[in-house]
This record gives C-alpha cells, structure tokens and sequence, in this order.
C-alpha cells in the first residue's frame, strides 16, 4: 500500500512473496521544525521488508524529497554530520545495523 502511495510502484511489480522480513524497530523522535518545534513527533512500530528488484519509481513528491541510487561509501557521506542532510532516526538506525 506504501509503495504505490509513496513511491508510485505499482504493486503487480513486487508480490508479498518478493519481500523478506529484515526486522522491526521501536523509536520515538520529535519534529523540530516549524511552526511548532517539538510540538508533533513520531512514536511507531516498524516492521522493516527487503525487496530486490528491478521496478518503475514514480515518487509522489508530498511524501518524498528525493530518490537517488548511491553505494554504501557514498551513503557514509552523505550521511556524514558535515554533509548537512537530515535524515530519519528511523533510517540512521537501519543503516548502522542491517545494511552490507
């Protein structure tokens, strides 16, 4: 349901049994922007699937910024403090500890 609403992948391109279950997480985290830092957040469960495949992105720019490819060294970059891009608790965790 997320991929087509987020990332315009049509759901006949990957069946439930393409995914594998990595993991679940727990996390909370505040929103600091504006108008009202701290005001909203997030508090979710987390069920993380994995799907390798070749499928047409059509993002749906209210949900997501941007899409790009990257290796894992250019991942550690652009993660990096000094990179200046904000990233989702959520993403830094997976990160650290599932990806190769």
């Amino acid at each position: 349901r997320k991929l087509s609403h987020e990332l315009g992948i049509d759901p006949a391109s990957l069946p439930p049994e393409s995914f594998s279950f990595l993991t679940r997480l727990h996390y909370c985290a505040q929103d600091a922007s504006e108008p009202e830092p701290g005001m909203w957040g997030e508090h979710e469960m987390d069920y993380v699937l994995l799907a390798r495949a070749d499928v047409a992105l059509d993002p749906n720019p209210a949900e997501v910024e941007a899409v790009r490819y990257v290796t894992r060294g250019e991942l550690e970059e652009m993660m990096d403090a000094s990179s200046g891009l904000a990233w989702s608790p959520w993403f830094r965790l997976l990160a650290a500890r599932l990806l190769p």
